[in-house]
C-alpha cells in the first residue's frame, strides 16, 4: 500500500473506522455514523465525532445525559470538546490529510480518550455524582450551562433522588429566574417543577412514577441501540 496524501472523504472514512473499532472495544455502541454511547446506571455517556466543515481535521464532544430529565433527543447540553481534556495543549483539533500522520493523530486522540475522558466518565457515573459535578468549580468555569438550565437540572436530579431540601432550593431558584422569560417552554417547565414540589410533600409515589414515565419516554425517543 502506498502512503501519502489522501482527500477529505478518505480522512473521514478512516477516522470513523478506527474510532469505531476503538470505542466498540471499550464498551460503546455506535448510535449513528458519528455518535457513540454507553449506558451507565442512570445516564448515558456520549462521544460525538465532528469534522471541520470542508476540512480534514476532527474533534469530539464529550457529554453525559441523565435519563430522568425530559428530552426529545440525545443532547450535548453537558459537554466539552476532547481538546479540553488534553492537558498538553489549549484548544485544538486532530487530523491531517497525510496518511501516516493521520494514523498518528487518531492514536493520539484515542490515548486522550482512554487516559482522560474514560476516568472522567467514571467520576460521573450516576445522578448523584452528576449533581456533585454540576456544583463543582470545573462545571462552573468550563462547561457552559446556563444558570436557568443548571437550576432545572439540579432540581430534577435532586427530586429524583429524594434530596428534597436541595430540590426545593434549586426549584425556587429556577422559578424565580423563569419569571424573567416570556417563553412557553420555560413556563411549562416551571409548572412541572411546581408540581414536583407539591408531590414531594403529598404523594412521593406519584413523583417516582412520573420519573419512571420520563425515563421510559426518553428511552423510546432516543432509540438507543444495543
Amino acid at each position: 500500500m502506498e502512503w501519502g496524501i489522501i482527500n477529505n472523504k478518505e480522512v473521514h472514512k478512516r477516522v470513523k473506522k478506527e474510532i469505531n473499532d476503538f470505542l466498540k472495544s471499550n464498551g460503546f455502541t455506535r448510535q449513528s455514523s458519528t455518535m457513540w454511547i454507553k449506558e451507565r446506571n442512570e445516564l448515558i455517556q456520549i462521544i460525538f465525532l465532528h469534522f471541520s466543515y470542508g476540512q480534514e481535521d476532527f474533534n469530539f464532544d464529550i457529554a453525559v445525559q441523565p435519563f430522568c430529565v425530559p428530552s426529545d433527543d440525545i443532547c450535548l447540553y453537558i459537554s466539552q470538546r476532547l481538546s479540553y481534556f488534553d492537558r498538553r495543549n489549549g484548544f485544538h483539533s486532530w487530523g491531517i490529510n497525510d496518511e501516516i500522520k493521520l494514523m498518528d493523530d487518531i492514536k493520539d486522540a484515542e490515548n486522550v480518550l482512554a487516559e482522560n475522558v474514560f476516568p472522567w466518565f467514571e467520576k460521573i457515573s450516576d445522578c448523584n455524582t452528576l449533581i456533585k459535578f454540576l456544583n463543582s468549580t470545573e462545571a462552573g468555569k468550563s462547561f457552559h450551562i446556563s444558570p436557568l438550565f443548571k437550576a432545572e437540572l439540579l432540581a430534577r436530579l435532586c427530586f429524583y433522588h429524594h434530596h428534597f431540601i436541595r430540590a426545593n432550593a434549586y426549584s425556587e431558584k429556577f422559578i424565580l429566574m423563569s419569571e424573567k422569560y416570556d417563553d412557553e417552554k420555560i413556563k411549562r417547565t416551571a409548572n412541572e417543577i411546581k408540581e414536583m414540589i407539591v408531590l414531594s410533600k403529598t404523594n412521593r409515589k406519584a413523583l417516582d412514577n412520573n420519573f419512571q414515565k420520563i425515563i421510559v419516554e426518553n428511552q423510546n425517543k432516543w432509540k438507543l441501540k444495543k
